[in-house]
């Protein structure tokens, strides 16, 4: 049975809120994999229509959530969005490419006038310091994937990657404890790991500095997206995901 009520809180951030029906009642979780994927986000306040589940643990959260006042996009628009997007992200990835392109070119036109040592100009020459300062040793095919998701606004995307902690932040205890931190990628990128503590092992060793390698679901936000889904689903309709820290994996 379909339920209509509005959704009264929401962190987008970390992906969930609360619906609160409106034949009153206590308010129903909402995690954002419940409502539509096209593109478009919750917003607090809005009308909804959703039906009700129950997991294992007993606990009630909405599923099939759909949005009351949206007009939907028609699929022709979508497909126009969705390509916009990805040409917004190919044009952002060919350009470094091509400045790196134009400077090995005249590199190796400046060596074969054997004016210079070839290894003290190339670095000196091709980039300004702040960007040597930013720019990594590796980059792996999961930090070119996030890249991707951040800049195409993508969010559902299950994924394993790594990386290293560079703030610690206080734990959210609104509804389901989730223990926060920043996580930093080789490629630079930062994002929020969000590990639900009510449903896997906090992990009370972590400092800044650590590294991690973890498999969840990543969310899209403004600040370069949320990492969740890092525990395993007792009701078995979501993928298990993990932390692995010293040795240790956390699910």
């Amino acid at each position: 049975m379909r339920i209509d009520g509005k959704l009264t809180k929401w962190n987008d951030n970390r992906g969930f809120g609360f619906i609160s029906s409106d034949h009153g009642g206590v308010e129903i979780f909402a995690h954002i994999s419940a409502f539509p994927n096209d593109g478009q986000r919750p917003k607090l306040g809005e009308p909804v229509s959703f039906e009700i589940e129950t997991d294992n643990s007993g606990k009630k959260r909405a599923t099939n959530i759909s949005y009351s006042a949206r007009a939907k996009i028609p699929r022709k628009n979508q497909g126009l969005a969705r390509k916009s997007r990805e040409k917004r992200g190919l044009i952002s990835r060919i350009t470094p490419l091509l400045l790196v392109v134009l400077v090995v070119y005249g590199y190796a036109s400046y060596v074969e006038k054997g004016s210079e040592p070839a290894e003290a100009r190339v670095h000196e020459a091709s980039m300004p310091e702040s960007a040597l300062s930013r720019a990594p040793l590796t980059t792996s095919n999961s930090d070119s994937e996030l890249s991707h998701a951040y800049e195409s606004g993508t969010s559902n995307l299950q994924i394993e990657g790594s990386g290293k902690v560079v703030t610690l932040l206080s734990d959210d205890n609104d509804g389901s404890r989730h223990q926060r931190f920043i996580l930093r990628l080789n490629s630079g990128q930062t994002l929020l790991v969000a590990h639900n503590i009510d449903l896997a092992p906090k992990i009370d060793s972590l400092v800044a500095g650590d590294s991690i390698s973890f498999y969840g679901q990543y969310e899209w936000n403004e600040k370069g997206g949320v990492i969740h889904w890092t525990h395993n689903d007792p009701s078995g309709s979501h993928v298990a995901g993990w932390i692995e820290h010293n040795g240790k994996r956390y699910q």
